[in-house]
């Protein structure tokens, strides 16, 4: 193999996939990118075995071939390097990299060593659908806050994923929140898909977000594999297996308690967050009181209130973990949310011009109890 590749487009290229290399394993190959020459491109590829991307770019091919070498490293170096191209070259079970007065050799491991690209096939679940990337990549965004990190309830740890009667479905869950958005998709096929958090990290670093110059992207799926493709990128993940919670049943369908400013909230939330890891809201005819209730961490740091004039429909309460509601106050950007509430226990905002509402599981406060009588 031997090539010359412009610098700049090398650097975006090994940034766009290294992050799909593993960097502590078993395997060292998993550590490695695999680069493949061949007619007026390179192709470069890195995967944990969970998550797969490609992209490929533009070279002057002198002669076709491939091998594999350090994710990191090759990124790192070519960084580092001066000049406007970079030269590639294997030597043996080397690889020789020059930019501008700098000459490297990095030790490879061989190609075949390399894990090969699952394919999608058709069989179960085989599906396929195009998507605008601005739009999904919004979906995504705003739902993903939402997802899991607790590996031990693995089928919450990625956003669900619906598609069919019409519309697109995203979801995100960890058993204390919950957000869902909706949007129309005209797309034929009806498919169900747990995307784990780390490929839809992916999807959200590459999708574009100009809704105004939407790039085409197609989704591919099949059996436990779900494949994403837009401009010269590939993204192939596993997807999570296993019955994903009924989400729809916390979903409060009373009556809109009050419509919240959602900047003018969240500033007053962050100031109360400063001495309390929880909050409590208190909605009257006029006002909406803030209170800090209970210690940050360990610490009892003192007390802290606020208000906002804000008309509610009727008196209520409910005390949420700061965090939780700062999460979802800043997953949208919508100016005002209505906000439902069901009992003491379950707090929903919904936005009133889209199809996004977001759960958050209320904190029980402990019930004072009578001093026993003499």
């Amino acid at each position: 193999m031997k090539l010359t590749i412009p610098r700049s487009e090398f650097i975006a290229a090994l940034s766009a996939v290294k992050t799909a290399a593993a960097r502590n394993g078993s395997q060292p190959i998993l550590a490695n990118v695999l680069l493949a020459a061949a007619e007026n491109s390179l192709t470069i590829t890195a995967t944990d075995l969970d998550l797969y991307l490609r992209i490929t770019t533009e070279a002057t091919i002198e002669a076709e071939g491939q091998t594999t070498v350090r994710a990191c490293l090759l990124h790192d170096l070519i960084r580092a390097t001066d000049g406007p191209d970079v030269q590639l070259k294997v030597d043996g079970h080397s690889l020789i990299v020059d930019g501008g007065t700098a000459h490297h050799k990095l030790a490879t491991l061989s190609a075949g060593e390399f894990p090969r690209w699952p394919m999608i096939r058709d069989g179960k679940n085989q599906a396929e659908f195009t998507l605008e990337d601005a739009s999904f990549r919004s979906l995504l965004s705003e739902t993903v806050y939402a997802v899991s990190a607790d590996e031990s309830r693995v089928v919450l740890c990625g956003s669900l994923i619906r598609v069919g009667k019409g519309r697109l479905e995203v979801v995100g869950c960890d058993g204390r929140r919950c957000a869902v958005v909706r949007s129309e998709c005209p797309v034929e096929p009806t498919t169900s898909l747990n995307v784990p958090s780390k490929t839809v990290r992916e999807l959200l670093r590459h999708l574009g977000n100009n809704p105004d110059k939407p790039q085409r992207l197609t989704v591919k799926t099949s059996g436990n594999l779900v494949q994403f493709s837009f401009g010269s990128l590939v993204i192939l993940s596993k997807l999570i297996e296993g019955s994903y919670p009924p989400f729809e049943q916390i979903l409060p369908k009373e009556e809109v308690l009050a419509v919240l400013p959602r900047a003018e909230l969240l500033r007053r939330l962050e100031r109360i967050a400063l001495v309390a890891d929880n909050v409590a809201l208190k909605f009257g005819r006029s006002v909406l009181e803030l209170e800090s209730f209970g210690k940050r961490g360990e610490e009892v740091l003192g007390e802290a209130s606020d208000r906002l004039d804000l008309p509610a429909n009727r008196e209520a309460r409910v005390t949420l973990n700061c965090k939780l509601l700062r999460d979802t106050l800043t997953a949208i950007d919508d100016e005002h949310l209505q906000v439902h509430l069901q009992g003491e226990k379950v707090f929903m905002v919904k936005s009133a011009n889209r199809d996004w509402r977001a759960v958050i599981a209320a904190l029980v406060l402990p019930t004072a109890t009578a001093p026993a009588k003499p």
